[in-house]
């Protein structure tokens, strides 16, 4: 089985304090994984694909770390928000 690598340079979460950035890390990582298990990898990510920014809003009130990672998981595997 072939290893795949995803490279996150940069993960910049403003306007909520009360994350934890190490359950945050894993959720997104668990997330993407299930991701591709269960679709494969998306037709956009070809060797050396890079994604330069990604942009979305969470409401502050219902925020958590797994929410926050979860969403950002679809957002970086399909562009769905």
């Amino acid at each position: 089985m072939n290893k795949i690598v995803i490279q996150i340079d940069e993960l910049l979460i403003q306007g909520i304090d009360s994350l934890d950035p190490s359950v945050l890390q894993q959720t997104l990582q668990r997330a993407l994984s299930e991701q591709i298990a269960s679709h494969g990898i998306p037709d956009g990510w070809r060797p050396g694909t890079k994604i330069s920014q990604v942009q979305a809003s969470y409401p502050a009130e219902n925020a958590n770390s797994e929410l926050i990672g979860q969403q950002t998981a679809q957002l970086v595997y399909g562009g769905k928000s």
